[in-house]
């Protein structure tokens, strides 16, 4: 995991599965014990198939845009703050959404 800030990205444009990409920047061990396990939950599917770029395409944009998983978080965090910020300034346009986490039709739904 010490290695990951230092492992170079991947410039060559080919499409890596979740596992090949794992392996590279961080170990088969974190694969094995970690990895595995959350991809079979979340897609019962196998690492070494699925395609790093549609199952979880911002761990491809951390490292296409910071050269590091590490890097992206921490260089990234500025920019998910200003982002939050915004949402949590929405309600001066929408004042009735004030502390609302989610909208609907002012009818609802039901027929």
């Amino acid at each position: 995991m010490l290695r990951e800030p230092f492992v170079p990205r991947r410039r060559d444009g080919v499409e890596e599965s979740i596992a090949q990409f794992v392996v590279r920047r961080l170990n088969r061990e974190f694969l094995d014990q970690a990895i595995d396990a959350l991809v079979a939950g979340i897609y019962a599917g196998d690492p070494h198939q699925l395609s790093l770029t549609h199952a979880f395409p911002k761990l491809k944009a951390l490292e296409d845009n910071y050269g590091s998983l590490i890097k992206g978080q921490i260089f990234g965090a500025g920019a998910r703050s200003g982002a939050a910020k915004s949402r949590r300034t929405a309600h001066r346009n929408f004042p009735s959404m004030k502390g609302c986490r989610f909208a609907g039709h002012a009818g609802g739904t039901a027929r």
